[in-house]
Order: C-alpha cells, then sequence, then structure tokens
C-alpha cells in the first residue's frame, strides 16, 4: 500500500481545522469574515470509484443551465430550506463593466466552510477504505470524492443567470458551451454508493477486488462472508449510522432562491430592456438573453450564430448585465442569510461529530480483515 506515514496525521489536522471552523462560524451572529470567500482547486474524484462514503439519497435537486463559465448544467443537491416572500434589499453602487472592483457574494463564505469539512471527512473516509482494503490485501490508493457543493459549483449558478459574457468564447463557440468544462456527470448510479461507470472500472482490477471495496460483486448481494465492504464500513466510521447525505447544505437551496428572485427583481428586468433594444440596433429582436441563448442553434456554431453570440455579449457590457446581476444577487444573499441564519448555523455545528469520529477512526488501530 503506497501511503506516505504522515497522511493520517494531516487528515487528522485537517479534520482538527474543520471543527474549529465549524464551532467557530455556528456562534457567529452574522455572515463568516471574507465573505468574497474564494476558490480553492479540489482534485478530481478517482477513476475507480467516484463516491466515496454512504449511500447519497439527495434531499433536493437544483439544476441550472450552464453559466458565464462556459460549462454544463450545473447541479446543486441542497437541503432544507423553504420559499417566503421576496425580502426586502438595498442594493449599492454597481461598478461599471470595465471596473477592476469585484463583487463579493455572502453565500460563498458560507460555502466554503462547509466545503473544508466536507473535504475532511472525505479524506478520513478514503484514508479509512485504503487501510481496509490494505488489511484484505489489496492496494487502494484512489483519491477522496469530491464535496456534495463547493465554493466553484455554487460561483457557476451564482453567474448563470447572466449568461454569456466572454467575448473570447462568443467568437469561438458562439452559444455552445465549449468542452472538458463544467461538472461531469457520474452516470448511473448503484444503489447510490458507486457509478455504473465506477464500479465497471473497479472490476477491471478483479472481482475480489470490487468484493472487498464495495461488499458485492456482480450477482451478489454481499462480499465475501458477508462483511462489510471497505466503503460501506469507513462510512460506518466516519459519518455513523445515518442514510443519504449526513449534512444536507442548505447554501444551494438559499443560493437557488436568490436566483429566482433576482431574475424577477425590478432593476434585472429593466437592464434586460435596456439589452433589448441594444440587441434591436444590431438588427436582433430578443426580450431578454435567456431568451436568445435558448435558441436551438446549430452545432457546430454558424456565422450568424457567432455575429448573435458576439451582439449579445457586447451589448451585456454596454448595459453592465453582469456587474448588476451580481450586486442584486448579492444583495439577495445577504437578505436570505438574515432569514436563514439559523439553519447555517445549524449546519456548521452538525459537522462536529464526526469531525470528531473521523479523527477517531484514524487514530485506532486497523480493524482486522
Amino acid at each position: 500500500m503506497r501511503m506516505a506515514r504522515s497522511a493520517p496525521r494531516n487528515t487528522a489536522a485537517r479534520c482538527a481545522a474543520a471543527l474549529l471552523a465549524a464551532c467557530l462560524l455556528a456562534a457567529c451572529a452574522g455572515s463568516p469574515a471574507g465573505s468574497n470567500g474564494g476558490s480553492t482547486k479540489r482534485r478530481g474524484p478517482s477513476p475507480a470509484h467516484r463516491l466515496f462514503g454512504r449511500p447519497r439519497v439527495p434531499p433536493r435537486l437544483v439544476i441550472v443551465p450552464g453559466g458565464a463559465t462556459g460549462g454544463g448544467p450545473v447541479i446543486f443537491i441542497g437541503g432544507t430550506g423553504g420559499g417566503g416572500s421576496r425580502p426586502k434589499i438595498t442594493v449599492p453602487p454597481i461598478p461599471p463593466a470595465d471596473s477592476s472592483l469585484t463583487i463579493p457574494m455572502p453565500l460563498e463564505a458560507y460555502q466554503a466552510i462547509s466545503t473544508q469539512q466536507q473535504e475532511a471527512l472525505a479524506d478520513a473516509s478514503a484514508l479509512l477504505i485504503q487501510r481496509c482494503m490494505a488489511a484484505r490485501g489489496f492496494e487502494d490508493t484512489s483519491s477522496a470524492n469530491q464535496p456534495f457543493s463547493s465554493v466553484v459549483t455554487l460561483e457557476q449558478v451564482e453567474t448563470a443567470g447572466a449568461g454569456l459574457t466572454s467575448t473570447t468564447q462568443a467568437r469561438t463557440f458562439g452559444f455552445v458551451h465549449p468542452k472538458n468544462t463544467g461538472p461531469k456527470p457520474s452516470g448511473p448510479q448503484i444503489i447510490g454508493i458507486v457509478s455504473a461507470a465506477g464500479f465497471g472500472q473497479s472490476l477491471k482490477a478483479g472481482r475480489a477486488y470490487a468484493e472487498a471495496l464495495f461488499g458485492f460483486g456482480p450477482g451478489t448481494g454481499t462480499g465475501p462472508g458477508g462483511h462489510l465492504g471497505c466503503m460501506q464500513q469507513a462510512s460506518k466510521e466516519v459519518y455513523g449510522p445515518i442514510i443519504g447525505e449526513p449534512v444536507p447544505d442548505p447554501v444551494p437551496q438559499i443560493a437557488e432562491q436568490a436566483v429566482g428572485f433576482t431574475q424577477s427583481d425590478p432593476l434585472i428586468r429593466a437592464v434586460d430592456r435596456a439589452w433589448s433594444r441594444c440587441m434591436a440596433r444590431h438588427f436582433y429582436h430578443y426580450s431578454t438573453p435567456q431568451q436568445v441563448e435558448s435558441r436551438h442553434w446549430r452545432t457546430p456554431p454558424n456565422k450568424a450564430e457567432i455575429t448573435t453570440a458576439v451582439a449579445d455579449v457586447t451589448c451585456k457590457t454596454q448595459t453592465d448585465l453582469l456587474n448588476t446581476w451580481l450586486a442584486v444577487e448579492a444583495a439577495y444573499q445577504q437578505a436570505l442569510i438574515g432569514r436563514n441564519l439559523a439553519t447555517l448555523s445549524r449546519l456548521q455545528a452538525n459537522f462536529a461529530p464526526m469531525l470528531r469520529r473521523a479523527n477517531a477512526a484514524l487514530a485506532s488501530p486497523a480493524p482486522p480483515a
């Protein structure tokens, strides 16, 4: 088993850091410091098994069309949260389109803390899987799974409503999303634990390997001797007996609410009308950017699509559509944070028992095979 000696110690340190962050945020009465969040690169999922840990039963699925990043549809797994009336907001001065100023998005700080904790738990689970597989005579060096939700996916949802905003992309791809961008689908799930593609990949290492990892193989219900697979065993040690997503993250659903309020906000509708007038001057007649982007364009893009896409981005720049969208959305996020502060605080506190359990599991001797 190729595993650095310091790996359990480093992961335990990450768990402890995430636990401290959870306790600090749970005690807060408002948005965390540095509310502009910030994204961090995260290694990709294992080719052998994309999902580590427990079977995942998403409480709510939110799908938003691809945004300004050019990726495919963004899928969010969100927790409980509710609708409600439109909150009152105050929109600060909106920077012009050519400004270097950034617009902080309040939810990103909460998502960053949640993602950090999810990653610590996933790393602990991955190390426990490696240790379990080594005890059963197999080497497993797969990386930890990606978190349920992250700042990167949140950013995609936040900018999706503005649509295409890159002139370079418009001139190259038109309204078509470039390949190799955005989240990759994991395919159909087998009993909610692993994707069909991941299960097939594991079978390449042998049936015994797959049964040791998952607890079942092709045409079987359980692994050898009825033992739990290493994946289920690690999940039990880290997450306990909970079935489904251990701590549903409310941030994606709050973000969805903010997007909905933003899209129908009077200020955004006014900008849409200005954008429409600008497009008319280019001899294109559309009411909203969503209308032009949802048209069934040909693939690959032809000259007509390219020129339309360039006009779209040009008019968005002239009307400052992106910054207006983000400023209004940030105001709704802040208002919804106040409305959901108790839920957000409970989320962070609920991670603490799992992080302590992960620390204990890593510190204990490896169980017999």
